[in-house]
């Protein structure tokens, strides 16, 4: 197998010796690099490599690029510092045996991509499932207030704020699901699939605003210097005061990962029999802890949050926790024929509304692993 560039990539097809695979990997990439990419400091040179885009593929196909309008936060802002970004760390590649693409992965299951949705649970553990709330439909517990917005976020309010008594609200995503919330303090929060979330209902008139994640989350959390904002998760505490971040943080991953986009916090771990460590995170700046300890290293932080913006992205990443985040989504389980097939790394970028069928397809032309689905289970197997 021979693992091209996107820079080789678009020399062949200059050259004109580009097979039709590699010009469809490479014209969907030019496709969503210029719908996402965004100036970066030197703004005339971002342009000339636009321009250059536009030039090598539009007399080629008739591929018309959308108005570039230029939204923060970008999936990739750093990124979009040179023509070839992709080279950087996403490769394409290229298997001269051409049934990779058509074996077991074109049966065709009933696995869809992920929606809007949650449960609700009260304090008096009445569920409330958000796919039969309709829009704009109110839910009162003692005078609290749940609205559900016309794009699926719930937001609270209390209409008595002197006698509505405080509670303690836990709102959770299935496998395929994901929800946006505004707690009555202003701030925004956003769960992954197979996430949970608990807060207290009157959270803006605590001392301190705690809340409990389990699963995946990326905070707004509105400033409010006199009342620190703190996430527990098992194995650490994060401490803010305003800014925003991501916490990834499932049971079934080996270490919870922060990723931090404005502000700043405070990361101290929990666990016990071990002395207690704190650490403070800058912006574009990613804590791991595992075992009691902290490491932390420099990150492109938006690239956190691609799951927030629609996409799955994989920077040298472990077979498993792909695939793991890939069946929370697509509600699938995932079953390894040979374990040490886990520990196998890719990199890349797919959207998360393509079928399934087309993820795996994907991820198999990276060679790493092929995949066989059956009765909803996907079998990881040796190439």
């Amino acid at each position: 197998m021979k693992r091209l560039t996107a820079r080789e990539l678009l020399q062949k097809l200059r050259d004109n010796t580009i097979s039709a695979e590699e010009r469809q990997l490479l014209e969907a990439w030019y496709v969503d690099y210029t719908n996402r990419s965004e100036p970066f400091d030197d703004i005339p040179a971002f342009l000339k490599d636009m321009e250059m885009l536009d030039q090598v593929f539009l007399p080629n196909k008739a591929i018309q690029p959308k108005s570039r309008i230029f939204q923060l936060p970008s999936l990739r802002i750093a990124a979009a510092a040179s023509l070839i970004v992709i080279s950087l760390g996403i490769y394409f590649y290229r298997q001269s045996d051409s049934s990779i693409v058509d074996n077991s992965i074109s049966q065709q299951i009933q696995a869809q991509p992920g929606k809007i949705g949650a449960t609700l649970t009260l304090a008096d553990g009445r569920k409330i499932s958000l796919g039969n709330l309709t829009n704009g439909d109110t839910t009162i517990d003692g005078g609290i207030h749940i609205m559900k917005t016309a794009d699926g976020q719930l937001i609270y309010e209390l209409s008595d704020s002197n006698t509505s008594e405080n509670k303690i609200h836990t709102l959770s995503t299935g496998r395929g699901e994901t929800i946006a919330l505004t707690l009555p303090d202003k701030s925004k929060i956003w769960l992954n699939a197979s996430s949970s979330i608990s807060y207290p209902t009157h959270i803006a008139r605590q001392t301190e605003r705690h809340v409990t994640l389990s699963g995946e989350a990326y905070f707004e959390v509105f400033k409010d210097a006199r009342h620190p904002f703190v996430v527990d998760n098992q194995g650490q505490q994060v401490e803010v005061l305003g800014t925003s971040f991501n916490i990834q943080a499932y049971s079934d991953d080996r270490e919870i990962k922060t990723t931090l986009l404005e502000g700043s916090i405070k990361i101290s771990t929990v666990s016990s029999g071990s002395a207690k460590v704190e650490k403070i995170l800058k912006p574009n700046q990613q804590a791991t802890v595992q075992t009691g300890k902290i490491a932390i290293q420099d990150v492109i932080a938006d690239d956190a949050i691609a799951w927030k913006q629609g996409f799955f992205l994989f920077n040298s990443e472990r077979l498993e926790s792909v695939l793991n985040k890939i069946a929370r989504w697509y509600k699938v389980d995932i079953v390894f024929e040979n374990p040490t097939l886990k520990n196998e790394t890719m990199l890349g970028t797919m959207s998360r509304y393509d079928q399934l069928a087309k993820v795996l397809k994907v991820i198999e032309r990276t060679g790493v692993a092929q995949f066989e689905i059956r009765n909803n289970t996907i079998y990881v197997k040796n190439k």
